[in-house]
């Protein structure tokens, strides 16, 4: 009876979990007609609403994740809008140089070890997203002025 059980409930049940993780994503509706999905917000009211979450930032260097930045977002009556996120820059963990070869001061060849060498900075990655929110705001920031915010 057990091995007829082992046989029959575990294989559906990893069926059933497989299909579980396969799903795929859904929207989230944050608010009545407000809904996000992946980084992307529709809005099918007469209003305008401001959508807060966290975009999780990911490593160029490391693949894993380092930062996480706020964001609010703007969704137009009727409309859509994309999540944009700036990610922090991160420094490149760096690496040590080649050594070579040179001289002492007698003269001698002696061999001169290579120096840590600072790698470059680059941004992270913005990986995923979670919704916190959404509430009617139809007073969004001005737009930048293109001159530094003067």
């Amino acid at each position: 009876m057990s091995l007829r059980w082992s046989y029959g409930v575990v294989p559906a049940a990893a069926v059933a979990l497989a299909v579980g993780w396969a799903a795929p994503a859904y929207a989230h509706e944050l608010a009545p007609g407000v809904s996000c999905e992946n980084f992307n917000c529709n809005n099918s009211t007469d209003d305008m609403y401001r959508v807060q979450s966290t975009v999780t930032c990911t490593s160029v260097f490391t693949y894993l994740p380092y930062a996480t930045v706020p964001v609010a977002t703007w969704v137009p009556a009727h409309g859509s809008a994309a999540i944009v996120a700036s990610c922090p820059y991160e420094n490149d963990p760096g690496h040590m140089g080649n050594g070579h070869l040179g001289t002492n001061h007698n003269g001698q060849s002696e061999w001169v070890p290579g120096q840590w060498e600072q790698g470059p900075s680059k941004p992270g990655i913005a990986s995923s997203v979670t919704y916190e929110s959404a509430v009617v705001d139809n007073n969004p920031p001005p737009p930048p002025s293109g001159s530094g915010g003067r």
